[in-house]
């Protein structure tokens, strides 16, 4: 499998992560300090409490950041590691091609969407939404465990892809742009076959890509001519 990534741009929002983590921290500390003293904090409450907002912020855009340019191992590593013995016709790329991660190759072109989160998720066919269990609650809210709207996620990232491929063209898409679900947490138990977007976890991806070559082959000279306006530095 050809990996294909925008390392500078990785290295950069890296970077702001931690930035917004430390200023986090600072507005925190200043919000402390005023507490140290009533008189203080009663002529500057405005102060306080506008830290304590800034704080908020700054730590909900540093993780936003962190978790999806940073770790150990980062998202598109565990994408990378989950396909890894694909052959040479697929092409993964991070974060250069209109969405996050992006796979082309013989099973069609698909936008893959990681999720760290723990526990078990499963789907809700009454309510139509994901469900995940297992999990403290305060860590879905303020932590790297809270998994938001997939539907969402997958209608945007899906749209994304759409509009930047389509430009690069300069013309319709030969093929649908499908989405995928994958949580890379070792410890996650996914349970979510009734979902409408296919949910894995990063352990059966691989299958998930060959059972829909299978189903499906894109042929060559379609995806040779998306490739041709994609980029094409290789990770080394």
């Amino acid at each position: 499998m050809k990996i294909i990534i925008d390392e500078p741009k990785v290295k950069k929002y890296r970077k702001f992560g931690s930035y917004f983590l430390w200023a986090t921290f600072g507005f925190l500390i200043v919000g402390m300090a005023l507490t140290f003293n009533q008189d203080v904090i009663n002529s500057y409450i405005g102060y306080y409490f506008g830290a304590l907002f800034l704080a908020l912020v700054c730590s909900q855009v540093g993780m936003y950041l962190t978790n999806r340019y940073g770790g150990n191992p980062r998202q598109d590593e565990a994408l990378d590691a989950a396909l890894k013995g694909l052959d040479d016709r697929h092409y993964i790329y991070h974060f250069n091609a209109g969405v996050s991660h992006l796979l082309l190759g013989p099973s069609g072109i698909h936008v893959v969407l990681p999720y760290y989160q723990g526990g078990t998720v499963t789907y809700d066919e009454t309510k139509k939404r994901w469900k995940q269990t297992g999990v403290n609650s305060f860590f879905k809210i303020f932590g790297r465990d809270g998994m938001g709207r997939p539907d969402l996620d997958a209608r945007d990232a899906i749209n994304d892809a759409n509009k930047y491929l389509k430009k690069a063209l300069g013309t319709d898409l030969p093929l649908e742009v499908n989405a995928v679900l994958v949580f890379t947490n070792e410890k996650t138990s996914v349970q979510a076959q009734n979902a409408p977007i296919p949910t894995v976890s990063a352990g059966k991806l691989k299958d998930y890509i060959r059972r829909k070559i299978k189903e499906e082959k894109a042929s060559d000279e379609v995806m040779d001519k998306i490739k041709a306006v994609l980029p094409v530095i290789e990770k080394e």
